[in-house]
């Protein structure tokens, strides 16, 4: 079963995910990745859903 957890993005676990996330898209863009890298930015987000 799932749990749904509604929160923000300060959240440790949601910045964990989206740490490992930035991690894989640096490796899948490679040198481009900065290019891209400049548009992943997910401070002051207000509404993040983390499902367990």
């Amino acid at each position: 079963m799932y749990t749904r957890f509604r929160t923000q993005s300060t959240h440790p676990d949601f910045q964990l995910l989206n740490n490992e996330l930035d991690a894989d898209l640096a490796l899948r863009n490679g040198e481009t990745n900065d290019f891209f890298a400049q548009f992943n930015t997910v401070q002051n987000i207000q509404h993040v859903v983390l499902i367990y």
